[in-house]
C-alpha cells in the first residue's frame, strides 16, 4: 500500500496537470482512505464514509489544516451564515461541539489547524467507537448515524498518507 501511495505522489509531482484527481488508497470496514490532488499544489489525505446521500469526511490538507466535513448530496441543507455549531457524539460519550462551522449549502465544514488537540481526541474516540451520531441543539440524535467499523485501520493508513503528503 505504501508503494502505491509513493507512486501516486511521485506522479503528481512530475505531472503538474491543472485537473484535480482523487485516488482511493484503501478501504477498511465502512471507511475509505483517499488522496486528493488538486490545482496549485492543493492536496489532502482524507478518510470518509457515506450513508445514503450523506458523507462524513476528515481531511488533512497540505496547508496543515484539518477539516471535518459533512456533505449532503441533495439540496435539503440551506446555506446559512457562517459560525454555526456542529455537535455529535460517539456511542454514549460526551458530545463534541465544534463552533464556527461554515454552511456552504451542499456541505458543512469545520476547519482548524492540525495542531489543535481536538483532532487527537476525536480520532481516538472514532478508533474505539461503534457509531457517530450528529445531534440537534437539544442533544437529540439525528439521522443518519455513521458506522465507525474500520476506523482504526483507516486512521492508521490516513496517517501514512499524511506523512507522505508532507514530502510532496
Amino acid at each position: 500500500m505504501r508503494k502505491l501511495l509513493s507512486v501516486i505522489m511521485a506522479l503528481f509531482v512530475i505531472n503538474t496537470a491543472a485537473q484535480a484527481d482523487t485516488f482511493e488508497i484503501a478501504t477498511h470496514g465502512d471507511w475509505k482512505v483517499q488522496l486528493y490532488m488538486g490545482e496549485n499544489n492543493n492536496s489532502s489525505c482524507d478518510i470518509n464514509t457515506s450513508v445514503d446521500d450523506v458523507q462524513l469526511a476528515v481531511e488533512f490538507w497540505n496547508n496543515q489544516e484539518v477539516h471535518l466535513v459533512l456533505y449532503r448530496f441533495s439540496n435539503e441543507i440551506e446555506p446559512v451564515p457562517s459560525d454555526i455549531t456542529l455537535s455529535f457524539n460517539i456511542d454514549q460519550a460526551s458530545p463534541f461541539t465544534f463552533r464556527h462551522a461554515s454552511n456552504y449549502g451542499g456541505y458543512i465544514r469545520f476547519a482548524h489547524d492540525a495542531s489543535n488537540t481536538v483532532w487527537g481526541t476525536l480520532l481516538k474516540e472514532m478508533s474505539s467507537g461503534q457509531r457517530l451520531y450528529f445531534l440537534d441543539k437539544n442533544n437529540k440524535r439525528l439521522s443518519p448515524s455513521f458506522s465507525l467499523r474500520g476506523t482504526s485501520q483507516a486512521i492508521a493508513e490516513w496517517k501514512q498518507c499524511i506523512k507522505r503528503l508532507g514530502k510532496v
